[in-house]
């Protein structure tokens, strides 16, 4: 991005956003809007709006029907110009993206899942905050989503939000990423090879934010075997880590049992399982 001041620049700017806000061609609306994001470093822009008029202009640009447009606000408000603000900023545009997941128009449902995705990389490991849970929920369906481009959206998308969750919210999520795991697994066989690679990303994240043991060996084969290989390894895994660790026995002192195991004069009872 241009950070140096220049006189001519607000006279550039000003020029960039009427065309952005007018009704001309969309290639020309599009290069624009990629003039308007690169001087938003510039001290010059200060001289024509504020911080906060500025995030409103952005703010509205978020809603506009060009993809590309929306796509290029979203970059604007990561802008360090516009730090620390730009965390709520971003983070409030994620209800009104994840609605559009319901659409029937798959271009809308990616288009949507990418604007999501560039949220969490403009938020530079901030995190989504509670709306985490909410997402987990909301693309776990379009892991089996018959077109092939969706469920490899939304696959990538699971995996760049499991990648950003913070500890607060991490109780939260978990359980909902557990029950995303089955058709992670099924899909590492789907027949589209985006499809395959995202999942074999994705389950990895799945497994590092679940402190999966084996993680090497769970690398190693997504690298070199076979998806029928890769799947019994990710399943040994997934059952080891859902195995119970063994409960310790607990001296209860003064307790006699006949026929129990003692030690000076304490009886171990085995934990009773409900």
């Amino acid at each position: 991005m241009i950070e140096f001041e220049n006189p001519q620049l607000p006279a550039v700017f000003r020029e960039a956003v009427t065309i952005v806000q007018s009704e001309e061609e969309e290639e020309q609306r599009n290069i624009a809007m990629t003039f308007c994001t690169e001087f938003l470093q510039s001290p010059s822009i200060e001289t024509i709006l504020t911080k906060s008029e500025l995030r409103a202009q952005l703010m509205e640009w978020t809603q506009d029907k060009n993809p590309i447009i929306r796509r290029l606000s979203l970059r604007g408000l990561g802008s360090v110009v516009l730090q620390p603000e730009k965390v709520q900023s971003l983070r409030a545009q994620l209800p009104a993206i994840m609605d559009v997941f319901c659409d029937r128009d798959g271009w809308r449902v990616m288009g949507a899942m990418h604007q999501a995705g560039d949220i969490i990389n403009l938020l530079d490991g901030e995190g989504l905050g509670s709306i985490s849970q909410d997402m987990a929920v909301s693309l776990r369906p379009f892991i089996d989503d018959e077109r092939g481009s969706v469920r490899s959206a939304a696959i990538l998308l699971l995996g760049n939000m499991v990648s950003s969750v913070k500890d607060p919210e991490k109780p939260s999520v978990q359980q909902e990423m557990i029950h995303c795991l089955l058709p992670l697994l099924l899909h590492l066989e789907d027949q589209d090879e985006s499809v395959t690679l995202r999942c074999k990303l994705t389950l990895f994240r799945c497994a590092v934010f679940l402190r999966w043991a084996h993680l090497k060996m769970l690398f190693r084969s997504m690298a070199w075997d076979g998806s029928s290989q890769l799947l019994k390894c990710a399943w040994k895994c997934l059952v080891d880590a859902e195995q119970p660790e063994p409960h310790p026995q607990i001296p209860v002192p003064g307790l006699r049992v006949p026929g129990k195991l003692t030690d000076n004069n304490q009886t171990f009872c085995s934990p009773v399982h409900w």
